[in-house]
């Protein structure tokens, strides 16, 4: 045995060293969960009335910081751009830095049963945030979130989590009721479709939120379509039957067409339902949803009469022919935005399949899967984009072709730790654009002066006290936190760097672009 633990030569001390190791790490959540709240409490808005004065002044200065609510009702105001600085000393995006936050004052300012049960580590730090998060989410008030501590942290400690969970929802339901209806209501329009994170081979998942109703009749559908390809010949297990039958539902056509082919058959009495997952997390460290909510049982849509005069042999799509409904019209838009690198697109027209198409939102696929998608929806060709390119111009503006090689380049914005991959973010000129009627440079807006950032990233680099950020060459973004930590954001993340400056912004060296000498000049002189 190698590494770690092969000093242990018996069962009882392999027990004993687990047990040791789940306590050490409850006790290093613990203290996280105290630094957090100590973080919150030294960004906090001030006590004495001049510095109430100073910092109210400068947030009248439009983008510039400002204190919020911590966390629910009751909490704290803390400063906005606390939760980046925290992100980066966590290793998590702001979006996380700001939720650790506003956990840990729900906690301590809302939930002081709980809050004591976490410091005796009765309660792991995971449980006690998921208890934040779902009293918050309700819209308590600092009292009603206090009596539901009291009905509900004392069973926290010997209660499996899906048990504890069941309870602390039938409180914050109990404690008011009207506020629960209305939050079903508002529920009811929070209805949604996503889709997750591709895999390498390409695959997806699809998260919904419907009606129970719709919900039923869409997997019936799906269950029907199965029945349909298994009657094709199709030997698939079912669950990858209904996977196909998805893609098939995408396509009104031909889902419509394999129906009325099928329209005779009798339905499979194969319903199985997928296999369920043990939902009891009770040392899940970040749990999601495993509410142990059951996927429902499918039943067979009722059967109505077969349409008599519609064709079910010979060209599937005869009957929209015959009814003069042209079958691409009901296939859906779509742009896909396909990479490819020069290499394997000269290796292509030579007729060799070498390196991988990149499929924006999908990820790395194979020319086949290209062919896959391509065949389910009208394509529009976008013109090449050569990222070699670049055509400095003058104005303050981003010209769109700009804005698009600077997103192919760097899809990721380029703050620290930021997953957001959208579309929908701010253009920043690194270094600051200078009008050329108050002495600015030539060509100060091009793609090596450029650096996308999420709103309020923009107004940290533009307002936050304390922030260093430098642009040395295109691609590479250097932040310096104000407490003097590192960051390195490049086309392979973000790299934690300490408190040492790097040795690329120590001398920077001529580069012969005009802006990027203009940088050097600004680090040579701070």
């Amino acid at each position: 045995m190698d590494g770690p633990g092969e000093e242990i030569g018996t069962a009882q001390q392999c027990a004993d060293a687990l047990a040791a190791s789940r306590a050490r790490i409850l006790d290093a959540e613990l203290e996280q969960f105290l630094l957090v709240w100590r973080w919150a409490e030294l960004n906090g808005a001030p006590d004495d009335a001049d510095t109430v004065r100073s910092r109210l002044a400068d947030s009248l200065v439009p983008g510039a910081e400002r204190f919020r609510r911590s966390g629910g009702p009751g909490t704290p105001l803390v400063a906005e751009f606390a939760a980046a600085e925290l992100g980066v000393l966590l290793r998590t995006s702001t979006a996380g830095a700001a939720t650790w936050i506003a956990d840990v004052a729900d906690v301590r300012c809302r939930s002081p049963l709980l809050w004591d049960a976490v410091l005796a580590g009765m309660v792991p730090v995971w449980q006690a945030r998921k208890v934040a998060r779902l009293t918050r989410s309700a819209d308590l008030s600092a009292e009603q979130a206090a009596w539901v501590d009291t009905q509900t942290t004392p069973y926290l400690p010997s209660l499996p989590w899906a048990r504890a969970l069941a309870l602390l929802e039938a409180k914050i339901l109990e404690v008011d009721p009207d506020a629960a209806e209305a939050r079903r209501r508002a529920a009811a329009a929070e209805r949604f479709v996503s889709t997750g994170a591709s895999n390498e081979f390409g695959l997806r998942t699809i998260i919904a939120k419907a009606t129970a109703g719709d919900a039923i009749w869409l997997v019936a559908m799906l269950d029907r379509i199965a029945d349909c390809l298994q009657a094709d010949g199709d030997q698939d297990p079912v669950g990858a039957r209904r996977s196909k039958a998805l893609g098939i539902l995408a396509n009104p056509a031909g889902a419509l067409a394999l129906l009325t082919r099928h329209a005779a058959d009798q339905p499979l009495d194969h319903v199985e339902p997928p296999a369920q997952q043990d939902t009891d997390h009770d040392t899940d460290p970040d749990p999601g949803d495993d509410t142990g909510s059951p996927t429902p049982t499918a039943q067979d849509p009722p059967s109505g009469p077969a349409p008599s005069t519609t064709p079910t042999t010979g060209d599937p799509l005869a009957f929209l022919k015959a009814a003069k409904i042209d079958p691409g019209k009901l296939l859906p838009g779509a742009v896909l935005y396909l990479h490819l690198s020069q290499e394997s697109f000269l290796a292509a027209l030579r007729g060799r399949r070498e390196g991988v198409a990149r499929m924006e939102d999908v990820g790395a696929i194979t020319p086949e899967q290209v062919v896959e998608f391509l065949r389910h929806a009208h394509v529009t060709v976008k013109p090449v984009v050569d990222l070699a390119e670049d055509h400095p111009v003058d104005g303050y503006e981003v010209p769109a072709r700009m804005r698009e090689r600077l997103r192919l380049r760097s899809p990721a914005t380029a703050f620290p730790y930021t997953p957001s991959l959208s579309r929908r973010a701010d253009h920043d000129h690194s270094v600051p654009y200078l009008p050329p009627d108050t002495g600015g440079p030539p060509g100060q807006t091009e793609v090596a002066n450029l650096g996308r950032l999420l709103r309020l990233h923009h107004r940290i680099k533009t307002h936050g006290r304390g922030w260093v950020h430098r642009h040395p060459r295109p691609g590479v973004y250097y932040w310096r936190t104000p407490h003097g930590y590192w960051v390195r954001v490049d086309a392979r993340g973000t790299h934690f760097l300490g408190t040492d400056e790097p040795a690329e912004l120590q001398t920077p060296a001529p580069t012969g672009s005009v802006v990027e000498e203009a940088l050097a000049r600004l680090v040579s002189q701070r």
